[in-house]
């Protein structure tokens, strides 16, 4: 769900950026265990990420929706939630790795500016950010 990097800058909004993941992660897991009881389909057979898209497409569709419209839109999402099922198999194994490389270039820990400012009055490295000697 895109929670690997929150640009939050203070402690206050980290925190309700994280609420509004839990928020929107048990939405989707609401809309997901009503197809699943309408429908009678296991819950955790449906897939998370189908039921992501579905919401997101029917999200306009229903805030723009009148009373009648709106209803009629929530049973053609759950519809097409509950058909969205997991395919069996059995011993499946995936690892917790990272896939992606790291960057060669050092983090940016300064305001770009000044490092901007502090590069042009010194010759230094943009790999490394160190001193370059002058010949």
């Amino acid at each position: 769900m895109q929670m690997e990097h929150l640009p939050s800058k203070t402690p206050e909004m980290v925190r309700k950026d994280f609420y509004v993941h839990l928020l929107a992660y048990n939405l989707i897991r609401t809309v997901q265990l009503q197809a699943s009881g309408q429908h009678t389909v296991a819950p955790l057979a449906l897939s998370l990420k189908a039921t992501i898209q579905h919401l997101t497409h029917f999200t306009c569709l229903l805030a723009h929706a009148t009373d009648e419209q709106r209803a009629y839109e929530y049973e053609q999402l759950i519809f097409l939630v509950s058909t969205e099922k997991l395919p069996f198999r059995p011993n499946r194994v995936e690892p917790r790795v990272v896939k992606r490389r790291p960057k060669k270039y050092p983090r940016l820990s300064m305001p770009r500016q000044q490092l901007r400012r502090k590069c042009q009055h010194r010759k230094i490295d943009a790999k490394t950010l160190k001193t370059v000697p002058a010949y």
